[in-house]
């Protein structure tokens, strides 16, 4: 049986969820602490979802701000691939298709014409995406290998995350997962509803100090949408972004 990509992403999101919750419930039973494993997690969280999410899979593959070398962005777009949203080709699909259809009736998860739940959960309409949306990745063979075996990747790496440390399967490997979903669905929505506008774009993006801190650094969504292929999203003095003091470090000159 086929399997399509979207469910294999949905599904292998509701199992982190499942098991991050049923490991919770565990670990209060058993009165296993998470804190011993803060000292990973956190710095975990950090380094993958910023590499990974916001500097890998949006502002170098999606929006192509800056280059690197290529180990860098095969590293980052790995990472980016085992947060479980997707692999860098179908998120950079619907990615540029947003941008492409922001807030308008084509917008697959616009909460202006979804409405906030069903844009957060992944209850988008079905669209067929051009392939020329993503013809740069897909002529990689690197990005077409992440594509295909996507499932098998995140399947080892949740298996070795349990032979490590049964533990890091809640703490590391689902828990990431649940934050990656709910922070990109976070600036998904909650960044075209709440917060404030610099520009007068042709969409509801807004920028937000407080989805800055949990959705590891991707608030400034005004300011994004205002110049999609501009790497620094913070402009004022006080809209820091971090995400762009790395870029800083690993682009080419």
């Amino acid at each position: 049986m086929n399997i399509s990509h979207n469910l294999i992403v949905r599904g292998s999101q509701i199992l982190s969820h499942v098991v991050l919750l049923v490991g919770i419930i565990i670990a209060i039973i058993e009165k296993v602490s998470i804190i011993p494993y803060l000292p990973v997690i956190i710095p975990y969280m950090l380094v993958v979802g910023t590499l990974g999410t916001n500097i890998g899979l949006h502002r170098l593959l999606s929006h192509k701000s800056f280059e690197t070398w290529k180990p860098i962005e095969y590293f980052c777009a790995f990472l980016g691939t085992i947060s479980l949203i997707g692999s860098p080709i179908a998120w950079c699909a619907a990615h540029r298709y947003h941008h492409a259809n922001s807030d308008k009736d084509t917008d697959i998860h616009s909460p202006i014409k979804l409405g906030a739940w069903r844009a957060w959960f992944g209850f988008w309409p079905e669209v067929s995406i051009p392939a020329r949306t993503v013809a740069d990745l897909t002529k990689d063979k690197f990005y077409r290998f992440l594509h295909k075996h996507y499932l098998s990747i995140n399947i080892v790496y949740a298996v070795l995350m349990y032979a490590i440390d049964p533990w890091l399967l809640v703490f590391l490997w689902a828990m990431h997962a649940a934050y990656s979903f709910h922070a990109t669905a976070g600036i998904a929505v909650s960044s075209h509803i709440i917060g404030y506008r610099t520009y007068n774009t042709d969409d509801h993006s807004r920028n937000s100090f407080l989805l800055q801190f949990v959705t590891n650094f991707e608030g400034w969504h005004n300011n994004h949408h205002n110049n999609p292929g501009n790497y620094r999203h913070g402009e004022k003095w006080w809209e820091f972004d971090p995400p762009a003091w790395i870029i800083e470090i690993i682009r080419k000159r």
